[in-house]
């Protein structure tokens, strides 16, 4: 069994969520993913997993995802 990277099982795992948000429209899902977003502190979410706020992000899209938008 091979080992898979944390930050890409991470990045995935980002990625469904937004995907489900976006209602399976993957060119908005990976727009929204790559674009700076103030509400994310001028970063992309892309950029917030890289710099180690994954789960910071997770906590934002499940509260979007519930109509509560931080």
């Amino acid at each position: 069994m091979s080992k898979s990277n944390p930050k890409s099982v991470t990045y995935q795992k980002v990625y469904d969520v937004i995907l489900e948000y976006f209602n399976g429209d993957k060119s908005k899902a990976l727009a929204w993913y790559m674009a700076v977003n103030p509400a994310l502190g001028g970063i992309s979410p892309y950029e917030m997993i890289k710099k180690g706020r994954g789960a910071k992000l997770m906590k934002y899209l499940r509260s979007a995802l519930a109509g509560n938008f931080p």
